[in-house]
């Protein structure tokens, strides 16, 4: 702690069953860290401003993940996102949705590789 607020590295148990772990600057979770929801989601990666933001992978309890960019919680960028099915979507994306150049590869290897727009 310092001047009251988390700072460096530390684990954090919220009352609603949420954790974190991982680096804190000034009171908020920033830099490289593990944060695991009570739903059974996970997301470990990079964090500024208590936000998802830079480089990080979130599984899903359903089985589901994206691996990739990550901007102010949403995914934004480059990243793959694979579904517990085994469909598999790798390309651009825009404030959470499929969102320019991608590909998505189907369990059965059908297969669309081109431009998206919105999800």
């Amino acid at each position: 702690w310092v001047e009251g607020k988390q700072h460096g590295h530390g684990k954090y148990t919220f009352a609603i069953g949420d954790m974190y772990e991982g680096e804190y600057v000034e009171g908020k979770r920033q830099g490289p860290g593990r944060y695991t929801c009570a739903d059974g989601n996970v997301y470990e990666g990079e964090f500024q401003r208590n936000l998802y933001h830079g480089r990080g992978k979130m599984t899903f309890a359903s089985g589901n993940s994206y691996d990739g960019e990550w901007a102010d919680d949403t995914k934004n960028g480059i990243g793959t996102y694979t579904w517990d099915d085994g469909d598999v979507y790798e390309g651009e994306w825009k404030k959470g949705k499929l969102h320019g150049r991608g590909k998505i590869t189907e369990a059965n290897g059908n297969s669309y590789d081109g431009e998206h727009a919105n999800g």
